[in-house]
């Protein structure tokens, strides 16, 4: 093989392989090692100097396997908790999870306002703003790490934009299958 020939087949599977990696990023692909759905990831916007923030999602476990969201993580703010929220006697109380959310096999939970959780960015680098998209790592027990993009809504939306006026699985982007990281 001529040094001309090596190149050409060096250049022809470095860029497939740079599409390949690329195309997992843009495009959520089902996740080979789980049957982890991620949908209807959200944001709620933040006034600037807002010491924390609220994220949502839909996690919809489509295996045979119990599995456990035990964090989560983004570059958007210092830290991020999982969170639970509970009443007592007309008093909200809100408290980080130590065990993580579990999500028994062929079951959903959804995190949404007012619900038992949601996923608190504790200092968050800059002020969320609608329309923004913020990488955020779920990291599960036996599924490992799935990405997600949250979108930024309104300050004080109850529901992420594409659910508002339709129901949810009938956009056909409101699911995403999840691929894992690595």
């Amino acid at each position: 093989m001529t040094p001309m020939e090596s190149l050409k087949i060096f250049t022809t599977v470095f860029i497939a392989l740079a599409f390949a990696g690329s195309s997992r990023a843009v495009c959520a692909e089902p996740a080979s090692r789980a049957n982890i759905v991620v949908a209807s990831a959200w944001a709620r916007a933040t006034p600037t100097g807002a010491p924390t923030a609220a994220g949502y999602v839909h996690l919809i476990n489509n295996g045979d396997s119990d599995d456990i969201l035990v964090g989560a993580s983004t570059p958007a703010a210092a830290k991020t908790e999982l969170h639970s929220m509970s009443m007592a006697n007309g008093i909200m109380a809100m408290e980080p999870v130590k065990d993580g959310v579990k999500l028994p096999a062929h079951s959903e939970i959804k995190m949404a306002p007012g619900g038992p959780y949601h996923i608190m960015f504790v200092g968050p680098k800059a002020p969320l703003k609608q329309g923004d998209r913020i990488p955020v790592r779920l990291h599960f027990a036996k599924a490992g790490d799935l990405s997600a993009q949250f979108v930024v809504e309104a300050i004080g939306a109850m529901a992420p934009a594409s659910t508002k006026d339709s129901q949810p699985g009938m956009n056909p982007m409101d699911h995403m299958h999840m691929g894992g990281s690595n």
